[in-house]
């Protein structure tokens, strides 16, 4: 179960046994923390405690609207099942694919209900688009934890198994039933562990492949690791900041060609005069 989100600041809930941290109650509160103390952070998603699972997806938000924008490094493997044949075991494969990156000025929009939460997923399937929206799901939705695009869910879990809910497959037909078009549909398990040691459960995962085609003409499930220090998360910044410095550099330079050419033009006139 979900911890509720509230208002800016922190809140302390009770002692007993899951609940017995300080939970963060807003976006921008998240934030802060991810930022001043993203390593610590770490060590508590990977604690295997009840609740480093709750703390890693209230952190999760801000990881994909602050830190994350256009990145690279995130390596996405899509996740397949090479035994088709009913009985079989399942041979998962674990296959690179594009680096996972997202645009730069996303806003995290917190849904306080279910109903809040299908009513902008279903206008963002009619206008095929969230627009630069990322929606994060209440308490108990089935299936996804984030929304980052009208085609794009996110399931945050600490675990190296998991399932795929029969009602987030009822959510996708009820979402995507009246579409004129099929479109696409990826699911990412944001995960703290390694990738190549993530399975999805066997049944489920072959639910969902096996959705509609009227609803979908591709269905991809993929895993991405969280960063697992904090200078992977800057590395952006750095590249970003070594462009603007270069960029300065190529300024100053051009302006110093410049002063230079009209330097050797004004002494060469000069020097004509005198003759």
């Amino acid at each position: 179960m979900k911890r509720r989100r509230c208002r800016p600041g922190f809140t302390y809930l009770s002692a007993d046994g899951i609940f017995n941290n300080v939970t963060v109650c807003s976006p921008g509160a998240a934030t802060l923390l991810v930022d001043e103390h993203y390593d610590k952070l770490v060590d508590l998603w990977n604690a295997g405690k009840p609740e480093s699972r709750y703390v890693l997806e209230e952190c999760v938000g801000p990881l994909l609207t602050t830190f994350w924008p256009g990145k690279q490094g995130f390596t996405a493997f899509e996740v397949t099942n090479a035994a088709q044949a009913a009985g079989k075991r399942a041979q998962w494969n674990r296959t690179p694919v594009n680096d996972f990156q997202l645009k730069e000025g996303l806003q995290l929009l917190e849904c306080d209900t279910d109903q809040i939460f299908n009513d902008r997923w279903r206008k963002a399937v009619q206008k095929g688009s969230l627009e630069g929206r990322v929606l994060h799901s209440p308490e108990n939705y089935p299936g996804i934890d984030y929304l980052l695009d009208f085609n794009h869910g996110i399931s945050v879990t600490t675990s190296l198994k998991h399932d795929i809910a029969k009602a987030f497959h009822e959510k996708l037909v009820e979402m995507f039933g009246k579409i004129s078009q099929p479109c696409s549909f990826t699911l990412t398990f944001l995960i703290t562990g390694e990738p190549h040691k993530f399975t999805p459960n066997r049944s489920d995962y072959t639910a969902l492949m096996d959705m509609p085609e009227k609803l979908f003409d591709n269905v991809r499930v993929q895993v991405v690791q969280i960063p697992k220090t904090r200078n992977s998360l800057s590395e952006k910044l750095r590249c970003r900041e070594i462009r603007v410095v270069f960029a300065a550099l190529a300024v100053t330079f051009v302006l110093l060609l410049g002063i230079l050419k009209l330097s050797a033009g004004g002494s060469s006139r000069h020097g004509g005069s005198l003759e």
